[in-house]
């Protein structure tokens, strides 16, 4: 439980409808003295429920600015997240052009990469796609890369496309979950390593948490792939990451979290759906927030090209991705120059869209179109 303690100069303390700064001002301010509940706590954002007083029902408030505190908690205890420090990049040796190896070796069979639609003999090359992890959003799994909007399909007609298969999903329902995320890729890389190997040229699509899992693989394999595509995800360097305040929630208080944020009601009203997969989006927050980038490991030795929404995302939560933290994808690749990072007119959610879907085809097509 928190109170109001600041705004008594100006009837309460603004509230805005997401967690970014920018996002939309409520008409009415959140009174002082008014007294919330905890629905999320992201370093000094705090997302509430009104439980007394006056103001709007939830929406994001600042526990402090500059240093003056505008909430505190009823119990007396910290009012804010403990933060991490953005990790220190180093400026990595740049390189005049990425190397592109491919050879005719079919792509190998694993558990660990399932292919979407059928085989194709004549593709020019491999799109593999590291999709939505945890519940950023809230809505990600509805992302179908099989039957993606608009030009989709066309413009990639000439690529085979594979997804990686995340454990606690499909086929892998019953497999062991991770929430150590070094465990993970590592078991990750060892397992596309082998299948990729010799085969026609890589690209890699990573959205979401899956951007930062596509990007540690890249780095860990002995060969470089042609190219990482990274949308709707924070670089991974970004020190909010260990802030997002979900993996600490006891399971009442998680499931409170699932369901405020919506797009999962249909599993928390179905018991054997919430047994079977809740554990599966805690485990994946626990990686997310687990995650920190290691700068020993180098940099990816491919450029990088980056999208991201201008517009919340059409959630609860209103998810959007700060310009200057899309932007730090950059320092990590070794090919800067070929590197770029695009706004789209879109929300996050990129591939529920045409707007935000045909703008990644078209430069996937275009980085693929040499193979």
């Amino acid at each position: 439980m928190w109170e109001v303690t600041g705004g008594s100069d100006k009837g309460g303390i603004l509230v805005r409808e997401g967690q970014a700064l920018s996002s939309k001002a409520c008409d009415d301010r959140l009174s002082t003295g008014a007294k919330v509940k905890e629905l999320q706590l992201a370093s000094d954002r705090l997302r509430y429920e009104l439980v007394s007083g006056t103001g709007p029902k939830t929406g994001w408030v600042s526990t402090k600015i500059s240093g003056k505190e505008l909430l505190k908690r009823a119990d007396g205890t910290a009012t804010s997240a403990p933060t991490s420090p953005e990790v220190a990049v180093p400026d990595f040796e740049q390189l005049d052009a990425p190397v592109i190896k491919g050879g005719t070796a079919a792509t190998g069979k694993t558990p660990w990469l399932k292919m979407l639609g059928k085989a194709n003999p004549g593709a020019k090359g491999r799109l593999v796609i590291f999709s939505w992890t945890g519940n950023r959003g809230g809505q990600g799994s509805a992302h179908n890369f099989a039957r993606a909007p608009g030009r989709w399909s066309e413009l990639l007609k000439d690529l085979e496309q594979y997804e990686v298969a995340y454990p606690g999903r499909g086929t892998r329902l019953k497999d062991p979950l991770y929430e150590d995320c070094n465990a993970y890729v590592k078991d990750m890389t060892a397992a596309l390593q082998e299948a990729l190997k010799d085969g026609k040229p890589v690209v890699f699509l990573g959205f979401s948490f899956g951007a930062v899992l596509a990007t540690e693989v890249a780095r860990r394999l002995p060969w470089p792939v042609a190219a990482a595509v990274l949308c709707s995800a924070e670089a991974p360097q970004w020190p909010g990451r260990a802030n997002l305040g979900l993996a600490q929630l006891s399971p009442e208080r998680f499931e409170q979290m699932l369901h405020d944020k919506g797009g999962t009601d249909f599993i928390l009203k179905d018991p054997g759906m919430k047994k079977m997969f809740v554990p599966v989006i805690n485990a994946d927050c626990k990686l997310e927030e687990n995650y920190r980038f290691d700068p020993s490991l180098g940099p990816l030795k491919c450029p990088v090209h980056v999208f991201f929404g201008t517009k919340e995302g059409h959630d609860k939560m209103k998810t959007l991705i700060k310009p200057e933290d899309a932007e730090g994808w950059l320092k990590i690749s070794a090919c800067q120059k070929l590197s770029k990072v695009q706004a789209v007119d879109c929300d996050w959610y990129l591939f529920q869209d045409p707007s935000g879907c045909d703008p990644v085809a078209e430069r996937l097509a275009e980085l693929t179109a040499g193979f």
